[in-house]
């Protein structure tokens, strides 16, 4: 149920969430919108709106954040979420005044679940070497630059995992979408403002003892690395995706090293496991005509190896 409170606030950008080739809605300045477009052309569009009010939009965010368990505040001037289902669900990002240089800032995703099937991304003998992977339960990672779609290739993907395993998905943001009934999805706070403080380690414990047959991680980096390379490595299957600017075999390993190094675990010991744990690589790269080209590595044994047409 949302307030008529938090209604009147998000109906100034109402009609911003239904334009059509827009992927991001940005707002860094009272009175202003920028719209990222989808096809880059032209990249981007600002629109002077004067009902675009700083003290309007923090009121927002407080209710969001209040919806969702969180907080928004001084003390927590970050807040990632996701809009109401009425209004898209999409996800949200508000950075407030205290670390804000220009007063406040939102930033709005709008990229819906879309599933297509595999076979618009990869030719038959393609989707037969994903499905039996999937099938053997083996650990998939998808790696891709920034709008690359590697969460709707991951969405698709999902679409193959057998209708009765039991899934267990850990996100920071809701946009995996399952059909499967026999799934639980845990939702973390992306900035730690949540009441629980439940951290990824103790999300991912929580999801081996719940006795999955596979565990999907919606992004990894710095918080969760380490703990996903541990979970994949201790048999437990598991997907997600990660960013990285030039997807290749080689960055994959690097950017999961980066993220998996800690205090405890050295770069050169996360990339080691790194290379261990993955068995399936897919590529995703976002084209300046804004198509999209998606590969497949095989990943196991010395080496890795692309899967062809």
């Amino acid at each position: 149920m949302i307030s008529a409170s938090l209604r009147s606030s998000l109906s100034i950008l109402e009609k911003y969430l239904k334009k059509d080739n827009v992927m991001d809605v940005c707002i860094q300045r009272e009175g202003e919108v920028v719209l990222q477009t989808l096809n880059g052309d032209p990249a981007s569009i600002t629109i002077k709106d004067k009902k675009i009010k700083f003290s309007e939009l923090e009121k927002m965010a407080r209710q969001l954040a209040t919806a969702k368990g969180q907080q928004f505040n001084d003390e927590y001037p970050s807040l990632a979420t996701t809009l109401p289902e009425e209004y898209g669900g999409y996800r949200i990002q508000c950075v407030g005044s205290a670390i804000c240089e220009s007063g406040f800032s939102v930033t709005i995703r709008i990229a819906k679940a879309k599933h297509f099937p595999l076979t618009s991304y990869f030719s038959d003998r393609q989707c037969t070497f994903l499905a039996e992977a999937m099938r053997r339960k083996k650990t998939i990672l998808i790696l891709g630059n920034t709008g690359s779609g590697k969460t709707t290739l991951m969405n698709s993907l999902s679409r193959e995992i057998p209708a009765d395993w039991r899934i267990i998905t850990i996100q920071d943001t809701s946009e995996i979408d399952l059909p499967h009934y026999n799934t639980v999805s845990l939702l973390l706070s992306k900035t730690g403002s949540d009441h629980a403080k439940i951290s990824y380690e103790q999300a991912i414990d929580m999801s081996n003892r719940m006795r999955p047959d596979i565990t999907l991680l919606g992004e990894i980096d710095s918080r969760n690395g380490f703990a996903f390379l541990n979970m994949v490595t201790s048999g437990h299957g598991g997907m997600s995706t990660i960013h990285a600017t030039y997807a290749t075999p080689e960055n994959a390993i690097k950017r999961l090293a980066i993220c998996g190094a800690n205090k405890d675990h050295s770069y050169e010991d996360c990339k080691r496991l790194a290379r261990e744990a993955i068995d399936v690589l897919i590529t995703t790269n976002k084209k300046k005509n804004g198509t999209f080209e998606a590969k497949i590595y095989n990943m196991e044994g010395e080496g890795c190896k692309e899967i062809l047409n």
